[in-house]
């Protein structure tokens, strides 16, 4: 049986990179803090899209 960690690595390694370039550095992401983080998850979510 594959370790969770290898399948996620072996369907990661499939996308293109058109689509998504995990060798690109990404900004880190940082956890929501305030009462209005629901519309900023939604807007970068939407962003993203």
């Amino acid at each position: 049986m594959k370790a969770y960690k290898d399948t996620i690595n072996e369907i990661c390694s499939g996308i293109h990179t058109g689509l998504v370039d995990f060798s690109e550095p990404r900004a880190k992401a940082s956890m929501p803090t305030q009462a209005s983080s629901e519309f900023i998850t939604n807007k970068q979510q939407g962003d993203w899209a």
